[in-house]
């Protein structure tokens, strides 16, 4: 009676493996670990671009704003010394 319930036949036992490739399942494993790290490393490339154009744009901006001073202090001063002080006053922390 314990015989009966086994099933028999080649086509019977269970299979190990999840595809019938002839590379062991290292290999496969290698090869996904390879992948992982190729799409890390390119994603790692383009946020390192992506920081670079924002740095470049922040520095950009700092600059034009620093300029937009300069010429906001020499109008100023052409208007008189409480409106000269008023911008100087206002871009201290720039300074």
């Amino acid at each position: 009676m314990g015989n009966e319930a086994r099933p028999t036949g080649a086509g019977s036992e269970p299979t190990t493996k999840a595809t019938d490739s002839s590379l062991p399942p290292e290999t496969d494993l290698h090869a996904v670990i390879h992948a992982a790290h190729t799409a890390g490393y390119e994603l790692g490339k383009m946020e390192r671009v992506e920081f670079e154009v924002e740095d470049f744009a922040r520095a950009l901006l700092h600059q034009r704003a620093r300029e937009m001073l300069g010429f906001a202090r020499r109008l100023a001063s052409a208007k008189g010394p409480a409106w000269e002080a008023m911008i100087v006053w206002s871009g201290e922390a720039d300074d």
